[in-house]
């Protein structure tokens, strides 16, 4: 069986228009009721509303996108691919899962046994991945395991090994409470998931990736400690 371990970065709604779109679903709070104070607070408050909700979109795989792909196979260097203004989400999804499939169905049929890994895995990056497959109608050349259960053989998920099935625990702080030693490179070493679409605007695709493939290392570091495998 192989292990692979992913993580995802993500960024808002990339469509046309697409801040229209949620200034359209803003809606005052219910406190105001005159017409008066409506379209004050809809002038002062609609714009900044709907890009905080625009900005969340990234978390959700109907109309958030896939900006960077990170993985590694077994103890194997972590690969990654990221998107810019030149390569879109579905080349970047694309060429994932070419690369898995030049790494695994040599001599192992369609769909080989793979172990699914990350933190977070089964409730974002699998299955956000899995929603942006259909929507970019990409048939993946391997079974991507999303209603699997924590437990299964074919999923591995960090956070709900440590936290249970409702739980909540970060993966840097996981890091440090299990006195795991990754240490990010100067460059990247203040970023978090949150900073991803500022970089992105930036140009800084390498930086982005790079912050993608050290979460990857970082997972599977955890996993492998909470596995007993090292």
């Amino acid at each position: 069986m192989h292990e692979l371990t992913i993580d995802l970065e993500t960024i808002p709604d990339q469509r046309p228009n697409s801040i229209d779109r949620y200034i359209e679903l803003v809606k005052p709070p219910g406190r105001y009721s005159k017409p008066e104070s409506i379209e004050k607070w809809m002038e002062e408050n609609a714009e900044i509303v709907a890009v905080e909700n625009w900005k969340k979109s990234a978390l959700h795989g109907i109309a958030g996108e896939v900006c960077s792909i990170a993985w590694a196979f077994d103890d194997e260097t972590v690969q990654g691919f990221c998107g810019n203004t030149l390569i879109s989400e579905r080349e970047v999804i694309a060429m994932f899962f070419d690369a898995i499939s030049d790494k695994i169905l040599t001599g192992e049929g369609r769909y080989p046994t793979i172990r699914w890994i990350g933190h977070n895995l089964l409730d974002f990056d699998l299955r956000f991945l899995y929603q942006r497959c259909v929507i970019n109608d990409i048939e993946p050349p391997v079974t991507m395991p999303v209603d699997a259960r924590q437990g299964s053989d074919k999923v591995y998920d960090t956070m709900k090994a440590w936290a249970g099935w409702k739980g909540f625990v970060s993966q840097d702080a996981l890091i440090e409470a299990l006195e795991i030693d990754v240490e990010a490179p100067d460059t990247i070493a203040d970023i978090d998931g949150s900073m991803v679409w500022d970089l992105y605007q930036a140009g800084r695709f390498e930086t982005i990736l790079n912050y993608n493939k050290l979460d990857v290392v970082k997972a599977r570091a955890i996993y492998k400690r909470l596995t007993w495998a090292q």
